[in-house]
């Protein structure tokens, strides 16, 4: 089917550049793709406030409907409703966790210290709010203007094709291809991080630990890149067949069932990586045991009698592995010496300020705003090209302004390049 067309191509072309080109390559792409989402989708969500009548006519009709039972912001009920305080502190809570696992810390090591890491952290925060109202505003404004077609959708969930829908509406001729490139570049932006983290987890972790445990040697750099590499490849398969799974067992949304294997899954994996970098004084088994008690919990919610509801099965799964995790801690003093060193040193250093002349010597800033302004102005030059094959002036502004952001931003990176020359 085309789903799993779709499935099969993305992930083929993830697990390319994310195998050949490292971090490097996921960065590189990550960001020539935010600057083709950002505008359109900001595009979107300004023809939807104008369809509405403007911000305050939007505002309005919010607030008409703002007390009924399917458009309030938190659903009445208890644990087992949706979107109700319990739940919405549940789907929180994993949210937390996995910002503050040592699996999400790998965005900020490629920052060159810890003042810009810091400003990147900044940055995500300011950010974040403005990325809600851009994503919200269109599907809010779709169930006003086009609740028939969205009722019509014919997915599991019907509000989940809200965004499609008031694009495929208000966006002129040649901007709904843009959008869909948009859309899918998310998705693999997500896929391609994912991929990269676990590869790295892999060789700069798991391998280690393995060449100790067998009392082998990690080898030259080149064979870890090698072990990356292949690492890369069997991660992206392997999150190809669980997608394609989902795709074909699953009679929920794709938000519902985003949320379950967060619940099944990704909650006892991240578990160990968050509490590690809080906990220092436990045992070398302690993320096991954090992993196996959440992962207990799991199966004995999903295969007992009774299945609780979203937040309870959050809360036990959580409960049962920081309990676990803290538990261990009373074996600390059983570790060997050599363990407690390594403990000690790796919290040492990740308190530590970063250096980078010292840790790192000579950035590459150069190449990185040359490859980056190119291949911006690349985009924004072939999006002029729409103008021809749109003869309303309506759609022809929305392209010029779209093509205008990017080149603009590709002039940016390119005088940037310039300056590093100079010096």
């Amino acid at each position: 089917s085309p789903q799993y067309l779709i499935i099969l191509v993305m992930g083929g072309v993830v697990i390319f550049y994310s195998a050949s080109g490292g971090r490097w390559a996921v960065m590189g792409t990550d960001f020539l793709q935010a600057i083709v989402t950002i505008p359109i989708c900001c595009i979107v969500a300004w023809l939807s406030l104008r369809a509405m009548g403007g911000p305050i006519d939007f505002i309005e009709q919010l607030r008409a409907v703002a007390w009924s039972a399917e458009w309030a912001w938190v659903k009445p009920g208890g644990t087992d409703a949706p979107y109700s305080w319990p739940w919405l502190i549940a789907v929180c809570s994993i949210g937390w966790i996995a910002a503050c696992s040592i699996g999400n810390a790998t965005r900020y090591f490629p920052a060159k210290d810890d003042r810009e890491a810091s400003k990147a952290a900044w940055l995500f925060l300011l950010l974040q709010p403005i990325a809600f109202l851009i994503w919200t505003i269109p599907s809010l404004s779709a169930r006003f203007l086009y609740p028939e077609l969205v009722a019509g959708s014919g997915l599991a969930e019907p509000a989940e094709a809200a965004y499609a829908v008031i694009s495929l509406q208000l966006l002129p001729t040649g901007m709904v291809g843009l959008l869909v490139v948009a859309l899918l570049a998310s998705a693999m932006s997500t896929l391609d991080s994912g991929v990269n983290n676990v590869a790295a987890v892999f060789v700069k972790d798991v391998y280690p630990a393995l060449c100790r445990l067998f009392g082998r040697t990690r080898g030259s750099e080149a064979r870890q890149l090698f072990y990356g590499r292949i690492y890369s490849v069997a991660s992206g398969i392997l999150m190809i067949g669980i997608a394609m799974y989902f795709a074909r067992t699953s009679e929920r949304g794709l938000f519902e069932t985003a949320l379950q294997f967060h619940a099944w899954v990704s909650l006892p994996l991240l578990l160990p990586l968050c509490l590690g970098l809080f906990v220092a004084r436990t045992p070398v088994w302690s993320g096991f045991a954090c992993f196996g008690a959440a992962v207990a919990s799991v199966l004995l919610m999903k295969f007992g009698p009774v299945q609780p509801d979203y937040p309870t099965q959050i809360f036990v799964t959580a409960l049962s592995g920081l309990s676990a995790f803290l538990l261990s801690a009373l074996f600390y003093r059983g570790s060997d010496l050599a363990y407690r060193w390594r403990v000690a040193r790796f919290f040492g250093r990740m308190k530590k300020p970063v250096v980078f002349a010292e840790e790192i010597g000579e950035a590459n800033d150069r190449s990185q705003f040359q490859m980056v302004g190119i291949f911006a102005a690349i985009i924004g030059s072939s999006m002029l090209g729409l103008l021809f094959i749109n003869s309303e002036p309506e759609g022809q502004w929305a392209i010029g302004l779209l093509s205008f952001a990017i080149l603009c931003l590709a002039g940016f990176f390119l005088r940037l390049w310039r300056n590093a020359l100079r010096e």
